[in-house]
């Protein structure tokens, strides 16, 4: 398969998850806390945001060669990461400060001290990027593999979260998510995937489906026993990261096989893929004003109310990205698109 019809791929696949991601704000928008108790939302979140890292991860192997080749190109690709992720979670952040009427210094503090407050994936991205360029580019200096430099940095991170429940500047989103970045990175590196067929895949969406189904995001299963000696903490990491990894695989496995196809929804997806860093950061101010109206028709009919604010959010947010699309400085500042 050529660059231009993986990209194409890609690009879809992302699409496909930004339109998850916009369902799942709009049933936590609706329910609050009670959203950690139904079943769609649980399914989504169980692997959704670790499907983005992995596509992303998926994609950094192309370009391994040049993280690591002098000074000059690694401090190009910390460059363009800054003004592709870091420059547009700041500006968003101010924007959304302003808009909801926080105080200027308290916005510019939870910017860099609270990034789970808002737009976390653009930071936690972001700063995955960024260490994993630098393990490349240690590995080359130490004439390592690079792949050894990566699971050490991985289990650094990983044991310091474990140990030391780090909850500032997004710690617990980096180590976490590092995690299944370097699972694209592997998949894709060693073509995991076409030792697997058909039947390899209806398996792993089972037992995906039958693990997710008993997901939540702060607890255990009810089924799921203490296992003595071992902190549940790092159980709840495993069990969590095993469920999203087996969704992981299934996607990545048919995503290049059904989502290839030449047909509108292959062009919508890959559109809302091609700008879903703007997607992402237009639907939360959107979702805020729209949900209001629909308050009553919630208690009439959930699934409906969300299928209906759902299409709706998904039209004006694409009607947001494209006007965001026609100025250049918008289109470099606040999409992350040279």
């Amino acid at each position: 398969m050529d660059r231009q019809n993986r990209l194409i791929w890609a690009d879809s696949l992302k699409g496909c998850l930004m339109y998850l991601v916009i369902v799942g704000h709009i049933i936590q928008g609706m329910l609050f806390e009670e959203c950690e108790n139904n079943h769609l939302w649980n399914l989504i979140y169980s692997f959704h945001m670790p499907a983005f890292m992995a596509v992303s991860g998926w994609f950094v192997y192309k370009d391994h060669t040049q993280y690591g080749e002098g000074k000059k190109k690694f401090w190009n690709i910390i460059q363009r990461r800054c003004f592709q992720l870091l420059l547009p979670y700041i500006l968003w952040r101010l924007i959304n400060g302003f808009l909801s009427g926080s105080n200027f210094i308290d916005s510019c503090i939870a910017i860099v001290v609270s990034p789970e407050t808002g737009y976390w994936f653009l930071w936690t991205l972001f700063w995955i990027n960024i260490l994993f360029v630098m393990a490349q580019f240690a590995a080359k200096k130490l004439m390592k593999d690079e792949l050894i430099i990566i699971l050490m940095l991985a289990l650094v991170l990983m044991g310091i979260m474990v140990i030391f429940d780090i909850r500032v500047f997004a710690f617990q989103y980096i180590a976490y998510y590092f995690l299944f970045y370097m699972a694209g990175y592997i998949l894709r590196r060693y073509n995991i995937l076409s030792y697997l067929n058909g039947w390899h895949y209806i398996i792993v969406c089972i037992l995906w489906f039958i693990l997710a189904w008993s997901w939540n995001m702060h607890e255990l299963p009810f089924w799921m026993p203490n296992i003595p000696y071992i902190p549940m903490s790092l159980v709840q990491y495993i069990y969590r990261g095993l469920t999203a990894i087996l969704a992981v695989i299934f996607i990545l496995g048919i995503a290049p096989k059904y989502l290839n196809t030449n047909n509108f929804f292959r062009r919508y997806t890959c559109y809302i893929g091609t700008y879903s860093l703007g997607f992402y950061v237009v639907q939360p101010l959107i979702n805020l004003m729209i949900l209001d109206l629909f308050t009553d028709y919630v208690k009439i009919n959930f699934y409906i109310a969300v299928c209906v604010v759902s299409i709706i959010s998904i039209i004006l947010c694409y009607i947001a990205v494209s006007v965001l699309t026609y100025n250049r400085y918008t289109l470099k500042y606040l999409l992350g698109k040279n």
